[in-house]
């Protein structure tokens, strides 16, 4: 996805000079000439600098959403066992305080249930 308008990179521009029409071209790009539907299709061959550029731009799409789906994956997962450890260690004593109307307390159950529903959304989210 790529926004045809506004600050993307210099997307807008690619997408013009790939998707406009040879109109006046006589060469046809020679390697997307033997893909049957594309077959006599007037398009633009991309110049070796487009190219790499574009090769570069899917390359680096391609780590940033593999590095945001692991960590949307794994740091859950993590947040998860911290907040059960936390819940074992000290769930007694701030639930005791919650149930007391102490401050400190509803504050720490309230957090921990946040965080609890953070946790759900993302799994929920991710699947």
């Amino acid at each position: 996805f790529a926004p045809s308008s506004g600050l993307d990179h210099g997307v807008a521009p690619m997408r013009k000079e790939t998707t406009s029409a040879a109109s006046g071209a006589t060469m046809c790009s020679v390697r997307l000439s033997k893909v049957p539907w594309l077959r006599g299709t007037p398009l633009k061959e991309l110049p070796a600098d487009k190219s790499t550029e574009m090769a570069r731009t899917s390359l680096v799409g391609a780590v940033h959403c593999l590095l945001a789906g692991t960590m949307l994956s794994i740091l859950p997962n993590l947040e998860l066992i911290v907040l059960s450890w936390e819940a074992w260690a000290f769930a007694e004593q701030h639930v005791g305080r919650c149930l007391a109307l102490d401050p400190c307390g509803i504050a720490w159950c309230l957090i921990a249930l946040l965080r609890l529903v953070h946790v759900g959304v993302i799994h929920l989210c991710m699947s």
